[in-house]
């Protein structure tokens, strides 16, 4: 121990990485619908491609019709872990994701400021793919503000998922009603051709 406190060791398993992620997720929606209520933030609805507002979720009968992220599958994290970075599971951020929608750019620039101010978030890093510098041919025209963050908590250290790292995806829609199931399929195609 160093300071009172267990040292911190790096994940080193996909099955450390899944059980942190199964534990923290349910924080991380907690989250993403708090953020979402205080920036006009939309979740998008099971079974179409509808983006309503939280605050709409708040008052209606669509609570159980919100679509939120399942965990990464494993045989893309596999894929990830082996192409991307080398067999070093601690590099894998996006297990545990979810996405919050706007309409506008302004309503995403408040909920990014939402997350800054948190208490309960580390913010560890955030990638701008709106930049007018961001090379979209890398995602095929697809842009998003991605961030990387944790939710430290007391909860979440006494479910010891404080250090696992979480992505966030802050989408326009815009370019959310453009993410359909034949285009991923096309996106996996072209990210498998580059080795991703």
């Amino acid at each position: 121990e160093e300071g009172g406190r267990t040292p911190v060791r790096p994940v080193t398993s996909l099955d450390q990485l899944y059980v942190q992620a199964a534990g923290v997720h349910a924080l991380l929606v907690q989250k993403v619908r708090t953020w979402g209520l205080k920036s006009k933030g939309r979740c998008r609805v099971e079974g179409s491609n509808e983006f309503v507002l939280w605050t709409d979720v708040r008052k209606g009968s669509l609570e159980k019709r919100v679509k939120v992220a399942v965990l990464k599958k494993t045989e893309r994290a596999v894929e990830k872990v082996i192409r991307a970075y080398k067999g070093k599971v601690a590099r894998l951020c996006d297990v545990c994701r979810e996405s919050i929608y706007f309409e506008r750019l302004d309503q995403l620039v408040a909920c990014l400021q939402e997350i800054r101010t948190d208490p309960d978030v580390v913010l560890l890093a955030v990638k701008n793919r709106y930049s007018l510098d961001y090379e979209d041919l890398k995602t095929a025209g697809y842009r998003d503000l991605n961030v990387n963050l944790r939710i430290v908590t007391e909860e979440s250290e006494a479910l010891g998922v404080h250090l696992h790292i979480c992505e966030l995806q802050l989408i326009l829609t815009e370019f959310a009603s453009l993410k359909t199931e034949s285009g991923h399929k096309r996106y996996v195609a072209y990210r498998n051709a580059l080795g991703e």
